[in-house]
């Protein structure tokens, strides 16, 4: 199974920041990088499988943001925000 490095995608989140100059996807794609941190940071504390559910939970709000080749996407919806309210609960 194919490992995502939280380091890395928070440095895409910042690399997309870089670019984007909607006001509110900034806001966004700053939380979600914030998110990657913070899930970095605890990494050694969670348990596999709830590092993993984190993981998953983060990278699906993360895909909506940020298109492979690193450019800002659109947001599709509401999802990215009902997905990153239940991050950490």
């Amino acid at each position: 199974m194919f490992q995502i490095d939280p380091w890395e995608r928070a440095a895409e989140c910042e690399r997309a920041l870089q670019a984007e100059v909607d006001s509110t996807h900034r806001e966004i794609l700053t939380d979600v990088r914030d998110l990657w941190i913070g899930l970095a940071n605890t990494r050694s504390l969670l348990p596999g499988s709830q590092f993993d559910e984190q993981v998953e939970t983060i990278n699906r709000i993360h895909a909506e943001l940020i298109k492979p080749e690193g450019a800002c996407g659109m947001l599709r919806g509401t999802s990215a925000d009902r997905a990153q309210s239940r991050v950490w609960h």
